[in-house]
């Protein structure tokens, strides 16, 4: 789609204006040409993915092709599609995420899967679960959805992020089922607790000009940064849960990587864990890290 193709106002198809928008965008190095274009024309067109294929011969209006352009154009200044929709989906289920949030990511669900299996084989019919850095309530949501039995009280410390968070727990008839707290980190909620799971900000400094342009010039950094080694959280995270979990109960989160060693230095130094164990995303990194509080 060159600057050419852009004025010229025959009209396309579906299935045309979707091969000539991913070659635009691949040109111009996005990471997922292909996806973007397929979100950003379903979005002008009122279609999902499924739909633009159903539809592939449907020709485009000149004005669907302008809002569409309007949607590139953002997309190539640097904005996450996430946020230009204003939604993502997540475990199954669709976010409403702005810039004050983290967009949810699919590697973060390994998270969530980990500590619903560890719930499910203690057998616990209401567990009292506590999240760390709720941001758009993706993850709390999601196992409030999944356990009706539970509840959870989640922390944040943007205000911002924790209306995010209440709306989506709203939206998806959870509201009841979860506490949000505006709190650094553990420091408001009371114990015993069966579970803490946190997402907790793990990257250095010093790397966050390494990451891709639209992470690292439009997420909050406060919810990615975490000092100069990237564990600044994780340490406090792991000191202020071990007094509220009950024996036996499982404090885990997300890492990024090659920070494994690190993080179990931080729990077996601390004490009052059990030795902590790893669980792999799909792309085969060590991505959570679980801890259960001595009996």
């Amino acid at each position: 789609m060159s600057q050419g193709a852009q004025s010229n106002q025959r009209q396309m198809s579906v299935l045309e204006l979707l091969g000539t928008s991913t070659e635009f965008l691949r040109e111009r190095g996005v990471q997922e040409p292909r996806l973007d274009a397929e979100l950003l024309i379903g979005e002008v067109l009122g279609l999902d993915r499924l739909g633009l294929y159903l539809q592939h011969d449907r020709q485009v209006e000149t004005a669907e092709r302008d809002r569409f352009r309007e949607l590139i154009r953002r997309r190539l200044s640097g904005e996450p599609v996430a946020y230009i929709l204003g939604r993502k989906e997540f475990y199954g289920l669709e976010f409403e995420v702005g810039p004050a949030v983290l967009v949810p990511r699919p590697e973060t669900e390994v998270l969530v899967d980990c500590l619903l299996k560890l719930l499910a084989e203690q057998k616990l019919e209401r567990p009292l679960i506590a999240e760390v850095g709720a941001g758009s309530g993706a993850i709390c949501v999601s196992l409030a959805h999944s356990l009706p039995g539970a509840q959870l009280v989640a922390t944040e410390i943007s205000p911002e992020a924790l209306e995010f968070a209440s709306r989506n727990a709203v939206r998806h008839n959870v509201a009841e089922h979860i506490e949000l707290l505006q709190s650094d980190v553990l420091e408001r909620v009371a114990g015993p607790l069966d579970a803490v799971i946190s997402n907790p900000p793990y990257i250095a400094e010093h790397e966050l000009a390494a990451l891709p342009a639209d992470v690292r010039d439009h997420e909050p950094h406060a919810a990615l940064i975490a000092g100069p080694d990237g564990l600044e959280l994780i340490q406090r995270l792991v000191e202020q849960a071990a007094p509220l979990l009950r024996p036996g109960g499982v404090l885990c989160f997300e890492i990024g990587a090659g920070q494994l060693d690190r993080v179990t230095g931080i729990i077996t130094g601390h004490g009052g864990y059990d030795a902590p164990r790893a669980a792999k995303d799909l792309a085969g990194h060590h991505r959570v890290v679980i801890a259960h509080r001595e009996n």
